[in-house]
């Protein structure tokens, strides 16, 4: 017990007084001599914090899990580009078909129009040629909207038959 209070007596640094932290300490890996706060040893290049070290072990595997998650979200906006684009395809050829019916609207209309207002424009003329040719002026139009409300011929052969079915007999 003596060696031990022999040995306190002789230390030079005061208990009262704060220890200096040293300058500089060993890598842990390549054992030179380092700044005693530094992170990163300048020789080797290694971690010396124990968390930092475990992380490097993952550092190509963390590479990897990146570039798959990179891959997997150009895969997809590719994906999401080809069905934007197939949408946009059908949105196009819808708008050319509403802007075909809208145009055989407006052309069917005055087709009606132009036969309403010859029908009214002879219908009393009875038996004179005017009223022959408005009738077969009206005829035809008649026969144009006929053929493009039912383009196809058999069609139109079985609606002439319910139509006919419709008038009364004659005497």
């Amino acid at each position: 017990m003596a060696d031990t209070n022999a040995a306190a007596s002789t230390d030079p640094t005061p208990c009262n007084e704060p220890v200096p932290e040293p300058s500089e300490k060993e890598c842990r890996y390549c054992f030179e001599p380092i700044n005693f706060k530094a992170n990163v040893c300048h020789h080797c290049s290694r971690a010396q914090n124990r968390v930092r070290r475990y992380l490097e072990g993952f550092g190509p595997v963390a590479s990897m899990i990146g570039l798959l998650i990179s891959i997997i979200f150009v895969v997809l906006a590719f994906l999401e580009l080809r069905e934007a684009r197939q949408e946009r395809v059908k949105a196009s050829a819808a708008l050319a078909t509403a802007l075909e019916a809208k145009t055989n609207i407006k052309e069917q209309g005055l087709i009606l129009t132009r036969m309403m207002w010859l029908w009214a424009e002879t219908s009393l003329e009875i038996g004179t040629e005017r009223q022959r040719q408005a009738v077969k002026l009206i005829l035809e139009d008649a026969t144009l909207l006929w053929k493009k409300a039912i383009p196809d011929e058999k069609k139109r052969a079985a609606w002439r038959v319910e139509m006919y079915q419709l008038l009364p007999k004659k005497k």
